[in-house]
């Protein structure tokens, strides 16, 4: 399978291409990142860009759209380079994908954040609240137009919370890292909901999604086994990395971040395809992780 990865340097990208590496023909492209290291030949440190698609001379038969921003923070300080990371490199991917003969299943990495707050109790309405959420609905649509005048299969994924060893951002290393620094407050009111997925469990269903070739045009919500309260993940923090303290919830509700994500996987479920990783035990491995990562800085 030839297969192009974008977004490639970025923590999603690259465990997607460590794992795909081995038994498929394999292309990455992605602008440089400061915490990735570039071993892989395959692996363009480039942006996104129809001139540079082009000049990879690679026909891909499946494209994994992952380039964007990750962060809600960061797209709300700078919603003009937010906008940038997601819709423009999604017209860029869109500009080559038209001038290939054959056309490939493209597979985006979308987000929960399309929900904005209208995640609790299920109600599944598109009102996202940051910037970043509603340039991944943008991109979305204009993958969708542009998958009917062009006809390619596209797979859309809303992700929940992806963490992982190795993740240097978002909720649980913010954790780890205040942990760190002997800070005790944390935003909201630890009442939040959200539901988690590991990077693992996403390398399976990608690897699945390729194989299973009756799944297209489709929008699909991808969350883990556990849906858990903030306080719960940040109690369970503090006790893998042996501190005996209690955390403080400043009642304070962090600008885009919604109240409630929770979801379950019953129509992955019924095209045959579940996670694995239970919270627990994915927590325990990233604090063994980060705690090694401390050693090797000290």
């Amino acid at each position: 399978m030839k297969i192009l990865i974008t977004g490639v340097c970025g923590f999603v990208g690259n465990n997607l291409y460590l794992k795909l590496k081995k038994k498929n023909e394999l292309i990455g492209i992605g602008r440089k990142n400061r915490n990735y290291k570039n071993k892989y030949k395959n692996i363009i440190e480039k942006e996104i860009t129809h001139k540079n698609l082009v000049n990879l001379n690679f026909k891909p038969n499946v494209i994994i759209h992952c380039a964007g921003s990750g962060s809600v923070t960061k797209s709300i300080q700078n919603p003009k380079i937010d906008y940038e990371k997601n819709v423009n490199t999604t017209k860029e991917l869109i500009k080559f994908i038209s001038e290939l003969t054959k056309k490939p299943k493209v597979i985006m990495f979308s987000t929960a954040a399309v929900y904005g707050n209208s995640c609790e109790k299920n109600k599944k309405q598109l009102k996202p609240i940051s910037p970043y959420g509603r340039n991944k609905l943008k991109s979305e649509n204009i993958l969708l137009k542009k998958s009917k005048k062009f006809k390619f299969e596209l797979i859309i994924l809303r992700f929940y919370s992806i963490y992982g060893v190795g993740l240097k951002k978002q909720l649980i290393w913010d954790v780890c890292e205040k942990i760190n620094n002997k800070i005790n407050v944390f935003y909201g009111s630890g009442n939040e909901m959200r539901s988690w997925i590991n990077i693992k469990d996403v390398n399976r269903l990608i690897q699945f999604l390729i194989k299973k070739g009756s799944i297209s045009n489709q929008t699909l919500d991808i969350s883990g086994n556990d849906v858990v309260k903030n306080k719960f993940l940040v109690k369970k923090l503090f006790k893998l990395l042996n501190i005996n303290k209690v955390p403080y919830f400043n009642k304070k509700n962090k600008k885009g971040d919604p109240i409630d994500q929770i979801f379950n996987n019953s129509i992955l479920k019924n095209l045959g395809w579940k996670p694995k990783i239970n919270l627990s035990n994915g927590l325990k491995e990233y604090a063994q992780w980060y705690k090694k990562n401390l050693k090797k800085q000290k």
